[in-house]
């Protein structure tokens, strides 16, 4: 497994500035490009095929102040991550992608209560559900959109549908909305909100993992642990040595046991020469403890 940060970064950054375009062209009634959508999930879907997972390590960044903009297109990645993993050929992993990236619009609609610095009332409650209603009225206008996207935005707070009769086309919808719900909802879990800070990804992994059998469908859940670990790609850990830590890989069936890049020594000083061990192969190293790199008291952050 890779990780090409640098080699990522222009392609998040670009999904990113499409999605405040779409969320602005959304607010206004503007017309939104299907054709741009479509393109910009293709170049998506072949750099995570491709077995880079830099674009990973951008879903473990904190973004208070463009919050639902970074979370479809966090929600985007971690998805492909998880279809790839299920076995779809590239044209599932570009529908699945496009609902991703496109499931939260409705949003817009409601972002002057989403975006209180409070905990909000329940009447506010009642009206960010009606978000998938709303999105659905937006997708509706944008040409060149598999119905899937549209059946994904108003599914996707849906948990599980039992036994329910369905069509072949129907269920992989409903498996994509499966996918985008348990994603969206760690994804928030892990990012700041004006009235709460950000759980560690270690955190949020182990809440998850506690609810799964409950409400959450158990192939898509265990599909994205394996996937991005209990310790994810971007995410910050000290070892036994005290010296700090940034994840950059995943060894699949040793979760505890990730790839690491040591950046920082046990006194806190960065490294200018970095160090990066397998902690399967050099089991003398091992994680002490998830740490949040923002309250880190480090000297000469990268």
């Amino acid at each position: 497994m890779s990780v090409d940060v640098e080699g990522a970064t222009h392609l998040y950054d670009e999904a990113t500035a499409l999605m405040r375009r779409i969320f602005q062209q959304a607010e206004q009634n503007e017309p939104i490009d299907g054709k741009e959508i479509a393109e910009l999930v293709w170049r998506l879907v072949e750099h995570m095929t491709l077995g880079d997972k830099g674009l990973v390590y951008f879903t473990n960044r904190s973004t208070p102040r463009n919050y639902f903009i970074a979370q479809s297109v966090n929600v985007c990645i971690l998805s492909l991550l998880v279809g790839g993993a299920l076995g779809y050929d590239t044209s599932k992993l570009h529908e699945l992608g496009v609902a991703a990236l496109l499931h939260d619009i409705g949003m817009v609609k409601v972002l002057k209560i989403a975006t209180q610095p409070r905990k909000l009332t329940p009447e506010e409650l009642e009206e960010i559900r009606k978000h998938p209603t709303y999105g659905v009225q937006i997708l509706q206008k944008i040409d060149l959109l598999h119905e899937s996207t549209l059946f994904v935005c108003r599914e996707h707070r849906r948990r599980k549908w039992g036994k329910a009769p369905a069509s072949p086309s129907e269920k992989l919808a409903r498996e994509y909305a499966q996918i985008v719900g348990t994603i969206d909802i760690y994804v928030a879990m892990t990012q700041p909100r004006p009235y709460r800070e950000a759980k560690l990804s270690h955190e949020a992994v182990r809440e998850l993992i506690g609810t799964a059998l409950e409400i959450f469908d158990t192939r898509v859940m265990k599909t994205l642990i394996n996937q991005i670990g209990i310790y994810p790609i971007g995410s910050w850990v000290k070892l036994n040595t005290e010296e700090i830590a940034r994840v950059v890989g995943q060894n699949q069936n040793f979760p505890l046991h990730p790839i690491v890049e040591i950046l920082f020594d046990p006194k806190g000083h960065f490294l200018e020469t970095t160090k990066t061990y397998d902690l399967f192969k050099q089991q003398i190293l091992y994680i002490k403890e998830p740490v949040d790199y923002q309250k880190l008291q480090l000297s000469g952050k990268e």
